[in-house]
């Protein structure tokens, strides 16, 4: 009967999403383990080939770290997704963070920072550095030539209300 015929089409709809999911994992995963050697031997090459004073070497160097992060990123936020690992809340200094973030990539030089007052907030340190990480990064990437980011930090309150705004 009809009750019977949705249960099953339910049923089946529920294993393909569980199917989905794991395959999405398996990606992940996947990626992961794939893209790490082959870093991992650009960075020794590079780092026994590059003179000292080696600009680009360097550059290339950064950007190999950069994809370890990304990577190491996914790979965390997989395993919050499903559970084995939970968020660690901790109390963040905002303007620390930022700078922490815009420090650890070349590109981001020429950032500037305005800091209306210390900010703290209560949040996961891996997970509000790459939010942060992916906002300076798509700004550096849509900014016309020659712009500036700027990331302004301030607190907002309505009335029963308070609210930590980064603005990019």
């Amino acid at each position: 009967d009809e009750l019977a015929r949705l249960r099953r089409t339910f049923n089946r709809l529920l294993r393909s999403v569980e199917n989905s999911q794991s395959l999405q994992r398996q990606l992940v995963m996947d990626a992961s383990h794939e893209l790490r050697t082959p870093l991992s031997v650009l960075r020794l090459s590079l780092g026994s080939l590059m003179k000292a004073d080696s600009t680009a070497g360097r550059h290339a160097l950064t950007a190999i770290e950069d994809m370890n992060n990304l990577i190491n990123r996914c790979n965390q936020l997989d395993q919050l997704e499903q559970g084995k690992q939970v968020a660690q809340f901790t109390r963040v200094r905002l303007s620390e963070l930022i700078l922490e973030v815009i420090e650890k990539s070349p590109s981001f030089a020429g950032t500037h920072i305005q800091v209306e007052r210390e900010l703290f907030v209560w949040s996961d340190v891996m997970l509000l550095q790459t939010v942060l990480f992916n906002l300076i990064d798509n700004a550096h990437k849509y900014i016309k030539p020659g712009g500036l980011v700027r990331l302004e930090v301030s607190r907002v309150q309505w009335p029963g209300e308070k609210e930590e705004r980064i603005r990019v």
